[in-house]
């Protein structure tokens, strides 16, 4: 019924109300029941209320850590509310729970980068990297956050070698040639390359400040 809900009011806002009291009821009356919190949580992450998502996705993982997608939505989530050392902690732990899940490798790895533990965010994003599956768009991800690792840790050669790998991949991502062309005008190597790549990123997306 609240998945029903849940695509209703989607269409009639009118419905969110009752949906809301319904969930309400439902945690109620189930309160160790971690399909409740879970799609209390889908209801306020589409709401945009992240906070109160992360608190339901939570407490869905207190009764059950069995689904990987509630990971992946709680590590989203603490990225984006900048909860580094609970990131850190969450990510390790699904780690632990779903080894060969390589977007819990690419989460964790940005907590780690907020840290300033370059060191161990490569770590983990060249371990998660090897694990991907016919999505090139998160290996492209996972190649360019390296190479910015790589150049945080002054480690100048292995940061081109991973932005090269992730723009042989997606060559028309307007953010990778963003932060490619930036990195570089910061080291002063390589302008004419950078100049190049940062005018293509601006006749991709014209728009962006």
């Amino acid at each position: 019924v609240l998945m029903r809900y849940y695509q209703a009011s989607e269409v009639n806002p009118e419905f969110l109300s009752q949906a809301y009291q319904l969930i309400d009821i439902t945690i109620a009356k189930h309160p160790k029941e971690a399909k409740a919190y879970s799609i209390q949580g889908d209801f306020y992450y589409r709401d945009r209320n992240d906070a109160k998502a992360l608190t339901s996705f939570k407490k869905a993982l207190e009764f059950d850590q069995t689904k990987l997608i509630i990971w992946e939505q709680t590590l989203s989530l603490e990225l984006g509310l900048n909860k580094t050392d609970e990131l850190i902690a969450d990510g390790e732990r699904a780690i632990e729970l779903f080894p060969n899940a390589p977007q819990l490798y690419l989460f964790t790895g940005f907590g780690y980068e907020k840290q300033k533990n370059y060191e161990e965010a490569i770590y983990k994003w060249n371990i998660g990297k090897e694990l991907v599956v016919d999505n090139q768009g998160l290996l492209a991800q996972f190649y360019s956050s390296l190479g910015t690792a790589y150049h945080k840790a002054k480690n100048y050669p292995k940061s081109d070698e991973s932005f090269e790998k992730a723009l042989l991949i997606s060559p028309s991502d307007a953010l990778i040639l963003n932060n490619y062309a930036y990195y570089l005008s910061l080291r002063k190597a390589k302008l004419e390359k950078a100049l190049q790549m940062i005018k293509q990123a601006n006749d991709i997306k014209p728009n962006n400040p």
